[in-house]
This record gives structure tokens, sequence and C-alpha cells, in this order.
């Protein structure tokens, strides 16, 4: 359950590698809703998420009428992204 949180500089580290991924599977399952209900390709906006060899991304995701999920992960990082400790 996700509950009121103020984002400071003093949480902003953790809310990108804890808070913010937590919504990255729903948002990719109701992009892959929308796209099967409307018969069209959705290109969702990039999401954090934590890849399975445990680092940090920033993900885009393509939803399609079938179902199929594409993704790409960013490659060009800003500073403050690679502070973060975020990888491309």
């Amino acid at each position: 359950a996700v509950t009121d949180h103020e984002v400071t500089t003093d949480t902003i580290t953790a809310d990108y590698w804890k808070f913010l991924p937590e919504f990255t599977d729903d948002l990719v399952e109701s992009m892959r809703r929308m796209a099967r209900d409307h018969n069209i390709v959705v290109a969702g906006g990039s999401h954090n998420r934590v890849a399975e060899d445990g680092s940090l991304r920033n993900t885009a995701f393509i939803a399609h009428p079938d179902g199929r999920i594409e993704s790409q992960d960013k490659i060009h990082l800003t500073p403050q992204e690679h502070a973060l400790g975020a990888r491309g």
C-alpha cells in the first residue's frame, strides 16, 4: 500500500532505489492492458526499476496489442542519475 510520502534531498536516493520501482510492474501491466483493450501500441515514458543484477535502471516500455512488452534501458544518463548509482 502506498502512503503519503514527502520527497526531500534526504530521501531522494532511497526513493529512486526503493519507492519508485514499486510502481513499475503495475505501470507496465496497465500499459499492456490498455494496448490489448484498445488494439493500440502504447509507448510509455521511462520508469525506475532495479534490474536482476541489482542495478538501478531507467527503462522505457512499449506495450503491443498482442500483449508483448518491449523495453529499453536509458543509455545516456544525466549526472544526477549517475550520482544516484544508476547504470545504462
